[in-house]
Parts: C-alpha cells; sequence; structure tokens
C-alpha cells in the first residue's frame, strides 16, 4: 500500500516520527485535483476535482497497521481516501480535510512555503 504526505508527516516535521516503519519512495506530486491549506500549523488538503493545483509530498509504501494508527490519530480532522499522482498508477492513499476551509491560508503547492 501507498500512502501520499504533503504536511507535519514529511521527513524533517513534526510528525514524521509516524512514519518510522514506513519506506520511503520518492518526491512526487498530484494530479491537480487538490488545494493546500494552512490550517494554523495544520496542513491538509482539500478535494477540487478538475479545479485544484499539483501538490507536492512524499511517497511512502506502508502498511494497513500504520494507515488504521494514522486514521485513529486524525479521525476528528481528517479522512484517508485515494489520490491521484502524476505518472503512478497503483492506488495510494492521502488524508484530506473534513471541515470548511474558508477561513485558512492557502499554500500554493508545496509545504513549507519556499
Amino acid at each position: 500500500m501507498f500512502l501520499f504526505v504533503y504536511g507535519s508527516l514529511k521527513r524533517g516535521q513534526k510528525l514524521h516520527r509516524l512514519l518510522k516503519e514506513a519506506t520511503f519512495q520518492k518526491t512526487v506530486e498530484t494530479e491537480p485535483n487538490y488545494l493546500l491549506y494552512d490550517g494554523l500549523g495544520v496542513y491538509f488538503v482539500e478535494v477540487k476535482d478538475g479545479e485544484g493545483r499539483c501538490i507536492e509530498g512524499e511517497l511512502y509504501e506502508v502498511t494497513q497497521e500504520i494507515l488504521e494508527k494514522l486514521d485513529r490519530l486524525g479521525k476528528d480532522k481528517f479522512h484517508r481516501q485515494t489520490v491521484k499522482i502524476k505518472n503512478f498508477e497503483d492506488e495510494v492513499y492521502g488524508y484530506t480535510f473534513r471541515g470548511g476551509v474558508s477561513q485558512y491560508l492557502d499554500c500554493g503547492t508545496s509545504w513549507p512555503r519556499e
């Protein structure tokens, strides 16, 4: 199984330790179906099929146990679903935000912003 991460789960970020049993594959970019927001220190993606941007992130091979742990930790704010990655045919999961985004800052295509 594969997991796309784009915020605090990325290498060097505060929650990356949750992926210590996962295997980093490569840096990737989504299809242009998403928008990335800064939710006051929590970074999340909103699905915008056909109206979004390509979001930069990291791809990991993960176990079902890792996904279930992340599901429990993020259950109030995040929803796991499949995401579309450029030039990658296997099924990939990612976490999208459950709430409204109007009060949050658009981050562009990557976080941290460069």
